[in-house]
């Protein structure tokens, strides 16, 4: 190349040419004109198709992070008022119990700063606009969708108050719960490329995307929603928009703890045996003779702040003595067994308000098991591990490949040729309830037509036992003048996908 440019250097300015070389070099000269403009023109296109996908990719991170904030602020708004808005949806209903909530109610309960409110609502970088959609149903109705309740399903007696026996905590006599989604409209439509990156980037479960009308779907896939029930309210979301998981019947508020701050109680004393209970759970805590059978140590908020800071302990413990098993059924087996738990078998509660982890701590320099250890979920060792003998698990998690499940791991990863053979056998998944996955990503391609690139994606094709994997791009044309991008398959030489298969 420097050979090339001093070249063409002597052709703009003659009296830096040799004489000697000047007829020699005239005709090879041009030639290597010729073919360095060329290379330009070659890396200026490769530069601005690294640029734009640099841009695309930023834009869909910005979208997530957008997502993560409005998704977490308003779950945060349900998990705090939901006995209130379950309430609210009863009392502004005339017949189904179904609303919306913009975020400018969610602004004024304050849960969202003003400064990120434009003209009382949420907007993101795509100008789309987000809202709250909120329904009532029942608990016990299996149905998906599942139907939304009306006034006279939650008051059949008119007397404007809910049939008890719809709150009390238990399932099976039909509870009254809510359905809640944040759902963004208006704005600029998101392409899928772009949609389905930025419910990634988001990094919640909980966040989705609409590509096809009336469904909704979480990353990867991996949840879908049919949210034509609330087709009726305003902002309903068209194709091309955001939903995220709120509340669910039988799972509760996602992303947030459920939270009780409204209920009015009696004041709470540190002998009360039945603390922050409700429901089904309060009425037999108080009917039965616990306090007498067994110490139950419950948390408690001393200072009124929200958080609970004081916690039952037992001190100056010199040893814990635990019973003999016992045999309940009296066929000669013990079936009874000695537990360190907590209440309902929940686990060890963390000490610390501050954090969702929960833990169990033995504050010693050496503990001693003279017996077996048997460890059903996740072991943790922050230092070495040390082991005398064999070391069996059912799961062992690679760290430093992201967490990978090495009992599961990655069966087959390659770069596929699309003018070869394509086909991509299945794993042979022995986990119950393992599926077999692909993946596949677009790794070279070139567009032999000379038209400017719109998108790119691998696809995947499933049969019996194995996938078919191609490759289609999307191309600045529209051969067949219907008003959209022509879309066409890569197959050539140049054309390669990395594709990743593996068990669910």
């Amino acid at each position: 190349m420097t050979a090339i440019f001093k070249r063409l250097h002597k052709i703009a300015n003659p009296e830096y040419q040799d004489i000697g070389l000047k007829h020699r070099e005239k005709g090879l000269t041009l030639f290597e004109a010729s073919l360095s403009l060329a290379l330009f023109g070659m890396f200026i296109s490769l530069v601005n198709i690294m640029v734009s996908s640099n841009d695309q990719r930023q834009k869909a991170i910005s979208l997530g992070k957008e997502m993560a904030f409005i998704t977490r602020s308003v779950q945060k708004y349900v998990g705090f008022e939901y006995d209130r808005l379950r309430d609210d949806l009863v009392a502004s209903s005339n017949n189904q119990l179904l609303m919306s909530i913009g975020m400018d109610k969610i602004n004024e309960a304050g849960y969202l700063p003003h400064a990120v409110l434009e003209s009382g609502t949420f907007r993101n970088s795509f100008g789309n606009r987000f809202t709250l959609f909120l329904r009532g149903v029942n608990g016990n109705d299996t149905t998906s969708p599942q139907a939304t309740l009306s006034i006279a399903d939650v008051d059949p007696d008119n007397d404007g108050s809910v049939e008890k026996h719809l709150l009390d905590g238990v399932m099976a006599n039909g509870e009254y719960e809510l359905e809640a989604i944040l759902v963004s409209s208006e704005g600029k439509e998101v392409e899928p490329h772009m949609g389905s990156p930025a419910v990634v980037a988001s990094k919640l479960f909980s966040a989705g995307y609409v590509q096809d009308k009336n469904t909704a779907r979480g990353p990867y896939g991996v949840w879908e929603m049919d949210i034509s029930p609330y087709r009726n309210l305003s902002h309903y979301p068209g194709k091309k928009q955001f939903v995220s998981l709120i509340a669910l019947s039988r799972n509760g508020v996602f992303g947030y703890p459920d939270t009780d701050n409204d209920k009015e109680m009696e004041p709470n004393t540190y002998l009360d045996r039945c603390i922050n209970t409700l429901g089904s759970v309060r009425a037999e805590c108080e009917s039965n003779n616990e306090l007498f059978a067994e110490v139950v140590f419950n948390s408690f908020d001393k200072d009124g702040d929200g958080f609970n800071d004081s916690f039952g302990s037992i001190r100056n413990l010199y040893q814990l003595e635990m019973g003999l098993p016992v045999d309940s059924d009296g066929d000669n087996i013990p079936d009874i067994f000695s537990v360190i738990n907590n209440l309902n078998g929940i686990g060890c509660q963390s000490n610390n308000p501050n954090t969702a982890t929960d833990e169990l701590t033995l504050d010693c320099p050496e503990v001693k098991m003279t017996g077996d250890a048997k460890i059903e979920k996740d072991l943790v060792v922050g230092d070495q591990l040390m082991v005398e003998g064999d070391t069996r698990s059912q799961r062992f998690i690679a760290g430093v490949l992201n967490d990978q499940d090495l009992t599961k791991g990655i069966y087959h990863t390659e770069l596929i040729r699309m003018d070869g053979d394509t086909t991509i056998a299945k794993p042979d998944c022995l986990d119950r309830g393992s599926e077999p996955q692909i993946f596949v990503t677009p790794a070279a391609f070139a567009i032999s037509s000379g038209h400017s690139l719109v998108g790119i994606r691998g696809l995947a094709t499933e049969e019996t036992n194995s996938w078919e994997v191609g490759l289609r791009a999307i191309i600045s044309h529209d051969g067949d003048e219907d008003g959209k991008s022509d879309v066409i398959d890569l197959v050539s030489a140049s054309d390669y996908v990395q594709v990743l298969t593996k068990c669910s």
